[in-house]
């Protein structure tokens, strides 16, 4: 493969313009992140060119050279990207997400920011959109592949020979999708989803997709004429076919377990764009893919991937209308890539550079290693740096944060859960009141509530679900169900059942972010279902908080004073009418207590009278998770407030 492939920047073009408009919010391209994994094809596909061109032209790998060209080719826009967006980090951003954004900042010059990332929230959170970085994880994952994958090929075809080479991506295709399924099916992992997600391993299967293109590219080149025009079309529809499936709702693929639906998407969608550009001879296809303007815009599509995600982040924030921040992000996207490519990815990528260093690669390199270098340390130093120029000094430090979002799972972590109702230094299933706390992602912040409130009832025992985020229960023949093998959803969901079918649950204890919306009505036929079987149970409900616009950690820095987070211009709803809402959802289901946490921290219930701290700590660290020390002080007051109905609830003794 020497010549150059005009559809295959057709289709990096179609790659990025997906990425593009999923991150910019474009209705039905919600799964547009697939671009990504056609882009880990195109990568497979090339690289694996390179790498047996020059085994077969010198009888071995030039692996200095191969990266050198790998850096000359991807680093100096990066670097670009870096600099300037560490200028508007340092201009826009709070010093503690300043000083999060220079931890990206080196991760991504050293192609680590990948397990950064993996590290802190999930790529899907929207705390994501506050690290203008974040978008640079794939760039990692392919140049790790690139350390790894050329020296593995070029030992295999040294060992087995050229021909048997063939083999290596299969074998290693069968065993990287095969370790992704095992590894989300094991349900040992808590981050799961994101370890498949973010690490390189897992996603080895799709840029062997790519190689393994190149190898029955070699072949069907070599007699391209022969192809009948007849197949070509057949493949070009089953291409488009399975590019079309991969980006389908989740609700039309729903016989295939959410587990696994993920690596399915990117399974067809690496398969798709792989028959793209094997049989690129069709008609119609061909003539999108090679039409001037695509192939322009597969060009620039590096520079394109770089800048448009740091220009949504500092952007965003400020348009209000949907279509006019898509056309607006677009717009300067594409303006922002063409200066970028033919100032400096193009120039430098074709020699500008290394023209006046006098050709000397050595020098090239020294350039390279010293800029890396500089940002680096710069990124350390912006990292650890307590006080900046022209800063001031963070109302909340980072350690403070990240301390503080950690210690709300101080209890779920260590006390009573489904997992561990058998062991009985953990679980006190001799009780008499059991109570089963149950809900998403704020089921901690209830947990923590309750521990508090029943600190001196020796007769109960709580028992978290364990939130029911990323497990499917559901109601088959009045039983509870769930076929989920991650984040352990079906052992749970078993012995829950075993709970209920011997009446041992007596309480239940319901708390969510919205929790009477729409989307809730999975737990809510849970619940009922706990109701009918067992008579006696008692079920409270928790309302709603607040729901602030952006990181109310980020706002209270930015606006130096606790306050700010219940400033109404930074709060995206609050549940004053809630418990108006709540027949809707459960009316004629089963009796409830209702609490009530917004009235019990907001005087009349009004935004401007709530509670600004709760024992040292705002009401949340991100835009509505309720910190451990606010849901302390909530438990105060609902102690208070509802004395008398935790009595007749039975959760409370009256003495």
């Amino acid at each position: 493969m020497t010549t150059y492939l005009k559809h295959v920047d057709g289709l990096r073009a179609f790659a990025v313009l997906i990425v593009l408009l999923f991150h910019f919010k474009v209705p039905g391209f919600e799964h547009g992140y697939l671009g990504v994994d056609i882009f880990f094809v195109i990568s497979g596909f090339l690289v694996t060119g390179v790498v047996i061109r020059d085994y077969e032209d010198h009888g071995k790998l030039r692996f200095g050279r191969f990266l050198f060209r790998r850096v000359r080719r991807l680093f100096p826009a990066l670097a670009v990207t870096c600099a300037i967006t560490f200028i508007a980090a340092y201009i826009i951003m709070d010093s503690a997400s300043l000083a999060r954004f220079g931890e990206s900042l080196s991760a991504a010059i050293i192609s680590l920011s990948n397990i950064l990332f993996w590290a802190q929230s999930g790529y899907f959170d929207v705390a994501s959109e506050t690290k203008p970085l974040l978008h640079t994880w794939s760039l990692s994952v392919e140049e790790q592949f690139y350390l790894i994958w050329p020296l593995t090929l070029s030992s295999f075809a040294l060992m087995f020979g050229a021909k048997k080479a063939v083999w290596l991506p299969l074998v290693l295709l069968v065993l990287s999708l095969s370790l992704c399924i095992f590894w989300l099916g094991a349900g040992f992992d808590a981050k799961s989803e994101s370890t498949v997600f973010y690490w390189m391993p897992f996603r080895v299967y799709e840029l062997m997709i790519g190689a393994g293109a190149f190898f029955v590219w070699v072949n069907l080149s070599k007699r391209i004429s022969e192809v009948p025009i007849g197949l070509n079309v057949v493949m070009s529809i089953i291409a488009i076919c399975l590019l079309t499936i991969s980006m389908l709702p989740t609700s039309w693929l729903s016989l295939v377990p959410l587990t696994y639906l993920a690596v399915l998407r990117g399974v067809l969608a690496c398969f798709g764009a792989s028959i793209v550009i094997l049989f690129c001879n069709e008609r119609y296809l061909k003539a999108v893919l090679v039409y001037p303007p695509i192939v322009w815009c597969g060009q620039i599509s590096y520079s394109l991937y770089l800048v448009h995600w740091p220009i949504w982040v500092f952007a965003s924030p400020y348009f209000a209308h949907e279509l006019v921040r898509a056309i607006f992000m677009m717009s300067a996207s594409f303006v922002a890539a063409a200066l970028l490519y033919y100032s400096v990815e193009n120039p430098l990528r074709r020699g500008w550079l290394s023209n006046r260093l006098g050709n000397k690669r050595v020098a090239e390199v020294s350039v390279f290693v010293v800029v890396a270098t500089s940002l680096v340390v710069l990124g350390m130093l912006v990292h650890n740096a307590q006080k900046l120029p022209f800063r001031g000094q963070a109302f909340l430090t980072p350690d403070q944060i990240t301390q503080g979002m950690q210690n709300r799972f101080e209890f779920v972590r260590r006390d009573c859960n489904l997992t561990r109702i058998d062991d009985e230094n953990v679980c006190k299933m001799d009780r008499s009141k059991q109570v089963l706390v149950i809900g998403n992602s704020h089921e901690p912040d209830i947990y923590n509530s309750l521990k508090f409130i029943l600190a001196d009832e020796s007769e109960v025992n709580l028992i978290s679900f364990g939130t029911v985020n990323g497990c499917s229960p559901r109601i088959e023949n009045g039983q509870l169900l769930d076929e989920t093998i991650a984040r352990n959803c079906r052992e749970r969901s078993a012995k829950l059942e075993k709970l209920i079918s011997e009446r041992r649950i007596t309480h239940i204890a319901y708390g969510a972010n919205r929790p009477f919306a729409a989307d809730k009505e999975d737990i809510f036929d849970v619940i009922t279902n706990i109701n009918e079987r067992i008579p006696h149970v008692k079920t409270i409900l928790f309302g709603g908080f607040v729901n602030t616009t952006d990181l109310c950690s980020k706002i209270i820095n930015s606006d130096m004073t606790y306050s700010a987070c219940f400033d109404p211009t930074y709060v995206k709803s609050f549940p004053v009418n809630e418990r108006a809402d709540i027949p809707s959802r459960v009316k004629g289901r089963f009796e409830y207590l209702y609490i009530d946490r917004f009235s019990v921290m907001c005087a009349d219930g009004v935004l401007e009278k709530c509670e600004v701290v709760g024992y040292g700590e705002p009401f949340s660290y991100d835009e509505h998770h309720i910190t451990f020390g606010y849901s302390r002080l909530i438990s105060d007051r609902i102690a208070s407030n509802y004395f008398e109905e935790l009595v007749e609830v039975g959760l409370v003794t009256n003495d």
